[in-house]
């Protein structure tokens, strides 16, 4: 629900965030933002709902842990 009382879900809203995640995904900038903030691997569970991150860590330092 919004702030104003409308019952309309924010579904709009929470795909317009994910497109823009994709979207930075695709460029780099999700990289060199996630590099700049955090020092650890990429988590699995991110790596399996973005596909596209995976392909760009593969073989690299933000690969998640294998167990």
């Amino acid at each position: 629900m919004r702030k104003d009382g409308d019952p309309e879900p924010l579904a709009d809203i929470d795909d317009q965030i994910d497109d823009q995640i994709d979207a930075m995904i695709d460029d780099g900038t999700y990289i060199k933002l996630y590099r700049k903030y955090f020092r650890d691997p990429i988590a699995a569970d991110l790596i399996v709902e973005r596909p596209k991150l995976a392909k760009q860590v593969m073989n690299t330092d933000l690969a998640p842990r294998r167990r």
